[in-house]
């Protein structure tokens, strides 16, 4: 829980400060993209905020399968990405100047 608080609250203060920020949610993460999706989790809100700002929001594919949340974020029209063996480049987010903050 610690983790996925903290990455909605730099995600959000980023934002605020007009950073240009994504939230990318790989591995066991991946379990929290369903999560957050349900109105009744208390952290629904701060998670709706941040999609309502247009943060984008990128879900490993590979990871999300063997999570056992694929099909269920599919249903919910969350895209997932496949950039490098399965899962998203970090390379292509490094070559764009974003610097990654792994919790």
């Amino acid at each position: 829980m610690a983790r996925a608080v903290h990455a909605l609250l730099y995600t959000a203060e980023l934002k605020t400060k007009g950073y240009e920020v994504s939230l990318l949610f790989d591995g066991a993460g991946t379990e929290w993209a369903m999560a957050l999706l349900n109105p009744e989790h208390k952290l629904n809100p701060l998670y709706q905020k941040l999609q309502n700002a247009g943060v984008v929001q990128i879900v490993c594919d590979y990871c999300s399968n063997a999570f056992g949340v694929r099909e269920k974020l599919q249903a919910e029209k969350i895209v997932l990405t496949a950039e490098f063996e399965g899962h998203p480049s970090l390379v292509k987010w490094l070559e764009r100047g974003y610097v990654p903050i792994v919790l």
